[in-house]
């Protein structure tokens, strides 16, 4: 600077300097907060777009935008996710870098609703539609874990698939999962329900049954079913003081009797038992299920039928003869398990006479030491009774003998051997 006075007379020039810094103009980073994304999209210059302005008046500033996280990042679901960016100008002469900040949403991969929510067991082949957020074109409809034949991406919030008929024609709920596989990220699951409608059914028999006897159960299906029935029948018995007769099963033979009832038919089987030949109550319990699940009717509660005790019974009576004895072999059965005596009354045979024609033996003692032997167990209450008579004349002059046993519940009826 020259300084020039006006009073030249009596001043002189003068000359001075200064010194001035002209730092860098900062730009201003612009960066509008993006629109929020579906999980497993990739960032793009759809969402890193920032621009940068230099001094007033200057338009955007050329220069290098770099960004964190960096194009083709896949961020994880979350709101308010952090992006920023570093611009380097390419004036460096008269522009410093700045920096810029903005978040973005990420959507979560979730389902809403599934429509429909259910259906009745054994439908055909059903179509669904999902609804939710963060489905993309590559996602896939998963059931139980496992994708499904036939799905659709309709847009980022709807989804269509075809539940098959294979998974109808059990009674459950299948839980159905979105799979992005870019993220290899799975939806929390949503419900469908394969409902198994009611069985009407009934299942009835006898209260009771003698000894000996079969015993026919009946059980009825009052109308058909969508899918196939298994029933399973499991019968066990108590007997009286403990006694478990192996006899006593089903007709078709064992204690369990599985049948299948075909899909939409109401032809049962015939069901028969054994009631065998001990004192005791018999239960059998049935079970109804549809493709593995328990379907049974509360209605269908165990049976109980009563083997009453009952008098002997005498299958079958013999005699040996050898000189001057007489052997009668008796098989028979007591299903009270015990027996109090055997009356004998001899016939004498033609033109011979007999002095003491009855003769009553005490049976308590001999049919406890066979029903206390395990090995009695086997063959329920069943027996053979072996009783010898020496006679004091040759065994010829018995034409017949006719017995009687009598047990804790009566006399049996009279059984004669010539």
């Amino acid at each position: 600077m020259t300084f020039t006075p006006t009073d030249t007379l009596d001043f002189k020039t003068a000359t001075g300097t200064a010194n001035i810094s002209v730092a860098k103009f900062t730009p201003t980073v612009n960066w509008t907060t993006p629109a929020a994304i579906i999980a497993g999209t990739p960032l793009s210059a759809t969402q890193l777009n920032a621009t940068a302005t230099g001094i007033p008046g200057v338009p955007a500033l050329p220069g290098i935008f770099t960004y964190t996280p960096p194009s083709g990042t896949v961020l994880t679901a979350g709101a308010n996710q952090a992006l920023s960016v570093l611009f380097t100008p390419t004036d460096i002469t008269d522009y410093a870098t700045a920096t810029g900040n903005t978040t973005i949403t990420v959507i979560p991969l979730a389902i809403a609703t599934v429509a429909p929510t259910s259906v009745t067991l054994g439908a055909a082949a059903t179509p669904i539609t999902l609804t939710g957020t963060g489905f993309l074109p590559n996602s896939v409809v998963n059931v139980n874990g496992t994708p499904l034949a036939t799905y659709a991406y309709v847009n980022a919030t709807t989804m269509t698939a075809t539940l098959p008929a294979s998974l109808l024609s059990t009674p459950q709920t299948l839980n159905i999962t979105v799979f992005d596989p870019t993220q290899n990220q799975t939806s929390a699951a949503g419900t469908f329900t394969v409902i198994a409608p009611p069985v009407v059914a009934s299942l009835s028999g006898p209260t009771t049954a003698q000894p000996a006897q079969q015993p026919t159960l009946n059980f009825a299906l009052t109308t058909p079913y969508p899918v196939a029935l298994t029933g399973t029948l499991t019968l066990t018995f108590a007997g009286t003081g403990g006694a478990n007769d192996p006899a006593i099963q089903f007709a078709s033979g064992g204690r369990t009797l599985v049948f299948t009832v075909p899909a939409n038919s109401t032809t049962t089987p015939t069901i028969q038992l054994q009631a065998g030949t001990d004192a005791g109550t018999i239960t059998v319990t049935l079970v109804l299920t549809a493709g593995g699940q328990n379907v049974t009717p509360a209605n269908i509660v165990p049976l109980l039928i009563t083997v009453p005790p009952a008098p002997p019974t005498i299958t079958s009576m013999t005699l040996t003869r050898s000189g001057n004895s007489i052997t009668a072999n008796i098989i028979g059965y007591s299903n009270t398990r015990d027996m109090a005596s055997a009356q004998f009354t001899f016939t004498a045979a033609n033109g011979q006479s007999i002095t003491n024609p009855s003769i009553t033996v005490p049976a308590t003692a001999l049919f406890a030491t066979w029903f206390g032997n395990a090995t009695s167990q086997t063959y329920g209450s069943n027996f053979l009774y072996t009783q010898t008579f020496n006679l004091s004349a040759d065994q010829s002059t018995i034409g017949s003998i006719a017995v009687t046993l009598t047990n804790s519940a009566g006399a049996s009826a009279s059984a004669t051997a010539q």
